[in-house]
């Protein structure tokens, strides 16, 4: 979908229902399970290792703050952009793996991008309603929050592109743009009809796919890597 600034809104921020769980068309759960089997219990993400609060919620985003200890400090605030189907925790994963307590501790406060899953009537999702509707949302709050202008972006996978775009698109309000680990390989990995024909039977094209499809990906790269070096010890 393209991207204009004309089609820049401002979502309502509204409290923080319970989403229900995303189901096909025919009723079945969308992790693979056919129609009428026993529904199982959802996996959760693990306790946080940082105290946060959730401080909005618009479209498909949630967004949390995570305030540092001691003392206000002159440091700005930061907001983490996380990928679309990867998990928050990543990012909080152990007191000392923490990327969110590592920059607590030089005293930024932390906003962080909760993307929560779509729903079957959100298969005509795009770019433009996830930069230019949930992150611009995100954005217009945490500058509100700190009083300020500009917001310094880090960017982290998925998230880091979602972060190039909106900073492409509304440079007066982002203060610096921090990519990590950004893809830029845009070609698809398999024929663009499979990705049709799952959006097609799930309504969207569930994470858990996306994340097996990656998991698949990096096994056949050790793979090669492994008969590479068979081959070169044969030489």
């Amino acid at each position: 979908m393209a991207m204009e600034r004309a089609s820049i809104r401002s979502l309502p921020f509204t409290d923080f229902p319970e989403h229900d769980a995303v189901v096909a068309k025919d009723g079945s759960p969308l992790d693979g399970r056919p129609a009428g089997r026993p529904q199982e219990e959802p996996q959760r993400d693990p306790p946080s290792r940082t105290p946060f609060e959730l401080v909005a919620e618009s479209g498909l985003v949630r967004l949390r703050r995570y305030r540092p200890d001691g003392a206000p400090t002159n440091a700005p605030a930061v907001l983490l952009v996380y990928s679309l189907f990867k998990r928050p925790y990543v990012l909080d994963l152990l007191p000392g793996r923490s990327v969110v307590r590592n920059l607590l501790a030089q005293g930024f406060t932390v906003y962080l991008t909760d993307w929560q899953p779509p729903k079957s009537e959100d298969a005509s999702r795009g770019f433009d309603e996830y930069v230019n509707g949930d992150l611009a949302c995100a954005v217009d709050r945490v500058r509100s929050e700190e009083g300020v202008d500009r917001v310094a972006l880090v960017g982290s996978c998925f998230g880091g592109l979602l972060a190039l775009l909106y900073a492409a698109l509304h440079p007066e309000a982002v203060e610096r743009v921090v990519p990590v680990a950004v893809p830029i390989e845009m070609q698809p990995p398999f024929n663009p009809q499979i990705a049709e024909y799952v959006a097609l039977l799930f309504g969207n094209v569930p994470g858990w796919w996306i994340r097996g499809r990656l998991n698949a990906g990096v096994l056949w790269t050790y793979a090669q890597s492994l008969r590479l070096q068979v081959d070169f010890r044969n030489l």
